[in-house]
């Protein structure tokens, strides 16, 4: 799938995106996590039209934190989400516009319908 191959991008940009959530709560928090224990995964989650994007432990081990001072614990194969990147379609933002009491007004895409933008408007009061 597309999705999946851009967020898997052969040059690896995303994947050091992702790593970089780790380098940030080591140094934030004071944290112990090893990148070298994590594998890199995105897919695409067809059900609820999302990118899934995280890391997944490559084996059993722990990380410390300092601040505040926990431990957290990962089983091999266990998912550390970092990232959900939805995707919307004219029919999912029409519905839940409504829900919220707006009207969608207008909807442009681009030429291949990958991308758009939404004008919403709500009730006067």
């Amino acid at each position: 799938m597309r999705l999946e191959a851009a967020y898997n991008d052969a040059s690896g940009v995303t994947e050091a995106f992702v790593r970089n959530a780790l380098a940030h709560v080591n140094r934030e928090l004071d944290a112990t996590f090893d990148q070298r224990r994590f594998a890199y995964e995105a897919r695409w989650d067809p059900g609820k039209e999302w990118m899934d994007i995280g890391l997944r432990a490559r084996e059993a081990h722990s990380v410390q934190l300092q601040r505040p001072p926990v431990e957290l614990t990962f089983a091999a194969g266990e998912w550390l989400r970092v990232e959900i990147s939805t995707k919307f379609r004219r029919a999912g933002v029409e519905r839940d516009a409504g829900t919220a009491d707006l009207t969608l007004e207008s909807w442009w895409t681009d030429a291949a319908g990958d991308f758009g933008v939404a004008l919403l408007s709500g009730k006067e009061t």
